[in-house]
């Protein structure tokens, strides 16, 4: 894994040394790892999706920004203004107006925050790519999560959240979930952690993070097949789920729903897969605890996101995308999606699958 410990931090006393060691360097610092990954081949299946952004498959760098006075707005695009000037590289226009605008903001101006906020980061797969990636980048430097007095998150009121907090040994009562009224801060011991992902492809260090955290003292059974149901959800449903189910059965792929498991518990699950279906969503986060050499098999009718064919490049697994019908028995297009317009109505649209395993039985896995 590539994030240590800095050479130049010499040794240093405690958290605090380190934070005032970065703010005397101009407060940021840029821990160096960016990669264009080697070309790969495109599934054709989803080659024309208007979604389709294969070609971003750059491993990000991380920079720490830390300031003994700031004043920041953690809105989904954030800005920082410290000592009154604003902070390149961390911000964005639309926040610095609101900051230079703001005429009430929460004064934590005696407590030490780390801010751990990502877009998305309170859905399962962001926060596990998105956000704790960022607690990994905090311990490399030397800097113990527990100094601060508030760790800031999406939302705290998750199960997955909690659980990764406590594997982690850190102060769950620490953890404050974004707010209203904690948008907009002054601060005067402040640190955060930019993006780790770029374009949604997840570097091999963060799938060493996250896999070391769930994962690393289970151990591997007998090989399974698995189906991830999301008819417990609100969108992208199988309508004719139950005949789809037992076709699956039929076939030896047993029906799983990873909101019903702990992390640790989707982590063994998965690290014994040989085979895994599932319709385009969070439920895939999970691969990230397969074997190399998985087959990860992603269904999809209108609605698709390059970010777990990603995953299964950075990983090493098989990925198969199958299009399969609409709620209404149609095909959708794939070159003609209008996501600027209809993104809401594509994302949740069901989907219908039949004669499933003609198709499945085809494929070299």
């Amino acid at each position: 894994m590539f994030l240590t410990r800095f050479n130049r931090f010499h040794k240093p006393k405690n958290s605090q040394f380190i934070i005032d060691d970065i703010i005397n360097r101009s407060e940021k610092i840029t821990i160096k790892r960016g990669a264009q990954y080697p070309p790969v081949a495109v599934p054709e299946a989803v080659s024309q999706h208007a979604r389709f952004r294969g070609n971003a498959f750059k491993q990000k760098g991380v920079s720490v920004f830390a300031s003994n006075s700031v004043m920041a707005c953690l809105d989904e695009e954030k800005g920082f203004l410290s000592h009154g000037k604003v902070v390149n590289g961390f911000s964005y226009k639309t926040a610095v107006d609101k900051l230079n605008s703001a005429k009430e903001y929460a004064d934590y101006s005696k407590l030490k925050v780390l801010d751990l906020t990502s877009p998305g980061g309170k859905f399962y797969s962001h926060f596990l790519f998105d956000v704790l990636p960022k607690v990994q980048a905090i311990k490399s430097l030397g800097i113990d999560l527990n100094f601060f007095d508030k760790i800031i998150i999406n939302f705290k009121d998750l199960p997955f959240i909690k659980e990764a907090f406590e594997i982690l040994n850190i102060d769950f009562n620490k953890v404050e979930g974004r707010s209203a009224y904690n948008r907009i801060l002054k601060c005067s011991c402040f640190v955060s952690v930019s993006e780790p992902r770029d374009a949604l492809y997840t570097s091999d260090w963060i799938v060493d993070f996250i896999r070391e955290t769930f994962s690393s003292n289970l151990p591997i059974s007998a090989g399974t097949s698995l189906y991830i149901s999301r008819n417990l959800g609100s969108k992208r449903i199988i309508i004719n789920e139950n005949e789809f189910i037992n076709e699956l059965h039929l076939a030896g792929i047993d029906t799983i729903y990873c909101e019903k498991n702990t992390v640790k518990q989707n982590a063994k699950i998965f690290r014994a897969a040989n085979v895994v279906v599932a319709p385009h969503g969070a439920g895939l986060a999970n691969i990230v605890f397969c074997r190399p050499g998985t087959t990860v098999v992603e269904l999809f009718s209108s609605h698709w996101s390059d970010e777990f064919w990603k995953l299964c490049v950075a990983c090493g697994l098989n990925y198969i995308p199958v299009q399969v019908e609409r709620e209404n028995g149609s095909m959708a297009n794939l070159t003609t999606l209008d996501y600027a317009n209809s993104y809401l109505k594509l994302n949740a649209e069901n989907m219908r699958v039949n004669n499933f395993l003609s198709l499945f039985n085809r494929v070299d896995y």
